[in-house]
């Protein structure tokens, strides 16, 4: 059985604007404008001395 009500939380136009910004910064990677690593939501370096900590669950 599948859902339908996925499709009606999309939002065409956000999607729209969304799909434009990709290409527009695509564009400028393709052309030497901007780099690969500019367009990373979390940069190298940051990610490099993030330290990640992780909690231990014992179901005993």
């Amino acid at each position: 059985m599948q859902t339908s009500h996925q499709n009606s939380l999309r939002d065409i136009t956000l999607d729209a604007a969304k799909r434009e910004r990709q290409e527009k910064s695509r564009a400028q990677v393709r052309n030497g404008e901007r780099t690969q690593e500019s367009l990373f939501l979390i940069s190298p370096a940051q990610a490099k001395a993030a330290t990640v900590r992780h909690r231990v669950f014992s179901f005993d």
